[in-house]
C-alpha cells in the first residue's frame, strides 16, 4: 500500500482488503478484521447489488464501522522501505442476507478522512461504483469494440483508438441503464433527431403486418425510449420477443454501429432515406 497523500503520493486510495493484515491498534486488537469489529457502529447504509448468474438485482442493508490503523511492515520486507501508513478502514456488513446468498461483508481501507456515518456512507457508496467500472470494462475489451484485439502498430494509434471506443462503449452502457430505471420517457432523451428520425423509420418498417399489432403507425407517435432501443437492438440481431427482455451490450453495440450507417445514408439520399 502507497504511504498517505500528505506523506508522499499525489493521490488517494480506496481499496478493499483482501488479507487480515497485522495492524497498530489503539485498542489490544492486532489485526485488521479484529480492530474495525471493535470500533462502534455508525449506522446502516442501503445499496443496490446488481445481479449475477442464479441470484436477480437485490437490496442489501449493510452495517456500518470504521476506526484508524497504523499497518504495519510484511515480515520480511522491512528492507524496502514501505513505511507504516495510516489508513481509516471502514466495514460494511450485510448482517440479514437473503436466504441462500452469501452475506456482503468488505473491509475498505482508505487515505480519505472518515470523521463520521456520512463520510463513511459516502465512500461504501464510492465503492459500489465499482459494479459499473466493471461493466464498462467488459464492454470496452469484449463487449463489441475488442479493443484487446486492436493491432495497430503505433503506440498513438491505439491510445487514439482507445479513447474513441471508450466514449462509444460509455454511451452503449449509459443507455442500457437508462432503458432500465425508466423505460417510458421519449428516446429524445437519448437519441439526437436524426438518429429519432431513423429509428422511427426502422419502428414502423419492423412492425408486424398482419394479426392484432398490425394497426398503421399513428404519425403523431413519438417513441419511446424501450421502443427506440429494442428497434436499434434488432439492428443487431436482437429478435425482441416478449420474453427476452432487453437486449444485451454486444447487441446493442451491433445495432449502434448500423444506426449510424443509417444515419450517414440519410445524409448521402436525403429524398428517401431508407429506401421504397
Amino acid at each position: 500500500m502507497s504511504l498517505p497523500r500528505s506523506e508522499k503520493a499525489p493521490y488517494d486510495l480506496l481499496i478493499r482488503g483482501a488479507q487480515d493484515r497485522c495492524v497498530e491498534h489503539a485498542s489490544t486488537a492486532t489485526h485488521l478484521w479484529a480492530a474495525v469489529e471493535s470500533s462502534p457502529m455508525l449506522g446502516t447504509v442501503v445499496i443496490d447489488v446488481p445481479r449475477k448468474e442464479g441470484h436477480p438485482i437485490r437490496q442489501a442493508t449493510l452495517s456500518l464501522q470504521a476506526t484508524t490503523v497504523r499497518l504495519q511492515i510484511p515480515k520480511g520486507r522491512e528492507k524496502e522501505g514501505l513505511g507504516t501508513p495510516t489508513v481509516q478502514v471502514i466495514m460494511a456488513k450485510e448482517p440479514n442476507p437473503p436466504a441462500d446468498t452469501e452475506p456482503i461483508c468488505w473491509v475498505l481501507c482508505t487515505t480519505l478522512p472518515v470523521v463520521d456515518f456520512d463520510d463513511a456512507q459516502r465512500l461504501v457508496e464510492w465503492y459500489t461504483y465499482r459494479w459499473r467500472i466493471e461493466r464498462f470494462h467488459f464492454v470496452l475489451k469484449t463487449g463489441g469494440s475488442n479493443v484487446e484485439k486492436l493491432q495497430l502498430e503505433t503506440y498513438d494509434r491505439l491510445a487514439r483508438a482507445i479513447a474513441l471506443y471508450s466514449i462509444v462503449a460509455w454511451r452503449i452502457l449509459w443507455m442500457t441503464y437508462q432503458v432500465r430505471q425508466d423505460p417510458d420517457p421519449p428516446c429524445s432523451v437519448v437519441f439526437n433527431p436524426e438518429e429519432e428520425a431513423a429509428l422511427r423509420l426502422m419502428f414502423d418498417r419492423q412492425r408486424p403486418r398482419k394479426g392484432p399489432r398490425s394497426k398503421p403507425m399513428d404519425p403523431d407517435h413519438r417513441l419511446t425510449l424501450r421502443e427506440a432501443m429494442h428497434t436499434m437492438a434488432k439492428l443487431g440481431g436482437f429478435l425482441g420477443r416478449k420474453s427476452d427482455g432487453d437486449a444485451g451490450v454486444k447487441t446493442l453495440w451491433r445495432g449502434y454501429r448500423a444506426l449510424q450507417l443509417i444515419v450517414l445514408g440519410m445524409h448521402l439520399t436525403p429524398a428517401d432515406p431508407i429506401g421504397p
